[in-house]
């Protein structure tokens, strides 16, 4: 699963610029969003049923939110101002580090 998860995430990292220069930050960081919450309840389900095949196509699923997710370091500093970078870097590493812990 991990292997999958890292293979799609890489392939996904080369569509990801261009679709953001095509149709802006919005859609794809929603479909990013929208590829890692499947991803997730299908590990959930393939966790309660024992399902090692639907881990893989889970984590296939979270492959293809991975990019969107190392990305929004990059729009923060984007959007930010010079004195501001450092700050909006932190708030959006340490958003990072909350979610995971309130998961």
């Amino acid at each position: 699963p991990i292997g999958v998860m890292l293979l799609i995430g890489t392939v996904s990292s080369i569509f990801l610029p261009r679709a953001i220069a095509r149709f802006g930050y919005r859609r794809p960081f929603y479909f990013g969003a929208l590829m890692g919450s499947i991803g997730a309840g299908l590990s959930i389900v393939a966790a309660w049923y024992k399902q090692y095949w639907l881990i893989i196509v889970s984590s296939g699923f979270l492959g293809g939110q991975l990019p969107c997710t190392l990305y929004y370091r990059l729009v923060a500093l984007q959007f930010s101002t010079q004195e501001f970078a450092p700050k909006a870097m932190a708030m959006v590493i340490a958003g990072g580090c909350f979610s995971s812990l309130l998961g």
